[in-house]
């Protein structure tokens, strides 16, 4: 996987560890063409929510794969969350 900024890292994602909202579901993305499919498989399994893919690829470079991120003002600034 490669960073936001281009820097290969030798981390593989993964769309399982997403997080599930009262009205949205959060999903790592990658940059990566796949994204795609796994926010259309997720978004199946939660109609009455909006998947949104949040580009985590620099949490990956700095150890941090999100899921710590406490408290929510904390969270928004560290995802660029694409709406």
């Amino acid at each position: 996987m490669k960073t936001a900024y281009g820097k290969q890292l030798d981390e593989k994602g993964s769309y399982v560890n997403y997080y599930v909202a009262n009205t949205v579901v959060l999903v790592p993305n990658y940059g990566d063409p796949n994204d795609a499919v796994a926010n259309t498989i997720i978004q199946k399994q939660y109609p009455g929510r909006k998947v949104v893919g949040i580009d985590v690829r620099n949490l990956y470079e700095n150890g941090e794969d999100g899921t710590l991120c406490y408290p929510a003002a904390a969270c928004r600034k560290t995802f660029e969350i694409r709406k």
